[in-house]
């Protein structure tokens, strides 16, 4: 139920609202699944309530009403409020035990764990989509004094250089995924459960790699999502990297500016407050990755860049001495571009 939520790709704020309420319904259900196991709810009350979340979920989440408020608080009462009108289903016995401060900080951590993945994805679909175009472009010259070059070189050494950044970016996001991937459910305001709650299958349920250690540190910490949003504004100066193409490809660029999918601006830090910050930035970086990379697969150089082996004798010859490790030279870019598998994790 909590994992695959951006498969749609859908990034508009009414999205962002429907999947943060799917993950407050999930969460819900998970507690009162924890409840049953320590019969504090029966099956009868637990099977209920489960049928009640499922329905309202599917309902919401399908068609969400224009009011349906974009501040998590407000999903998560309008959660309560259709429980509380479904006869035969308690809202404080489902719920209790379980702090507001607690809940907010899980879903709001799926959303971010859920936004990263999707994120690593769309990075992968650029350097996929790089490398299928350094394969069928990558003997061509770009001569000094564009891209910020100082000597001429094969545009594919240049497109591996993009390559290298995409593949930091997927290693830094999979890190900072592995440490944000726990569970606070079942850490009270900060003191713990009284309950016995069996906090490790809790966080499986919801699909969570682990509990957290510490229930002050868990309901406290947001530093995964300032990870994720640093890391979300490195991946941003990279996708304008690719952006810089435009300068030897200005009939791509015209087609690229009548096309490419708006984006919504970056926003200000100073709305972290309300989390719409994390929402916007991890969204914003989405859309551009997958921008970039439809782009990328509609490049053609052939006739605005020149063949090696029609450029001047110089130029070439300058390309060619490039044999050292990391240099331009022909062999050793066709030997890095035929060990890039497109639809392999550049991080590996």
């Amino acid at each position: 139920m909590t994992r695959g939520i951006f498969t749609d790709r859908e990034l508009k704020h009414d999205s962002i609202q429907s999947k943060l309420f799917t993950f407050e319904a999930a969460v819900m259900r998970a507690w009162a699944h924890a409840l049953a196991k320590i019969h504090i709810l029966s099956v009868t009350e637990f099977e209920d309530a489960e049928s009640a979340l499922a329905e309202i979920c599917d309902r919401i989440v399908n068609d969400p009403p224009a009011a349906l408020d974009f501040d998590p608080r407000a999903i998560r009462e309008r959660l309560n409020r259709e429980i509380t009108n479904r006869p035969g289903v308690s809202l404080d016995k489902i719920t209790q035990g379980m702090s507001a401060r607690e809940r907010d900080v899980t879903v709001f951590r799926l959303w971010m764990l859920d936004a990263g993945r999707a994120m690593r994805e769309s990075i992968q679909s650029c350097a996929d989509a790089l490398a299928r175009l350094a394969r069928r472009s990558r003997n061509y010259v770009i001569m000094p004094k564009t891209l910020q070059l100082e000597e001429p070189t094969l545009f594919g050494h240049w497109i591996l250089s993009r390559m290298d950044m995409f593949a930091r970016d997927a290693l830094r996001v999979r890190d900072i995924l592995d440490r944000c991937d726990e569970c606070a459910l079942g850490s009270g305001d900060g003191a713990g459960c009284a309950l016995p709650i069996e906090r490790e299958e809790l966080a499986a349920e919801l699909g969570f790699l682990r509990a957290s250690e510490n229930a002050l540190d868990a309901v406290q910490n947001l530093e995964f999502a300032w990870e994720l949003a640093s890391a979300a504004n490195i991946i941003l100066t990279h996708t304008a990297e690719i952006d810089a193409l435009e300068e030897i490809l200005p009939s791509e660029a015209a087609s690229r500016r009548s096309t490419r999918a708006a984006a919504p601006e970056t926003p200000r830090p100073e709305a972290a407050a309300a989390k719409t910050y994390f929402f916007d930035i991890m969204t914003n970086t989405i859309c551009k990755l997958d921008d970039a990379a439809a782009w990328i697969g509609t490049i053609e150089v052939r006739g605005r860049l020149t063949p090696l082996d029609r450029a001047e004798e110089a130029v070439r010859n300058s390309i060619l001495n490039k044999k050292a490790q990391g240099g331009t030279a022909p062999e050793i870019v066709d030997r890095r571009i035929a060990v890039s598998r497109a639809g392999a994790d550049p991080a590996e």
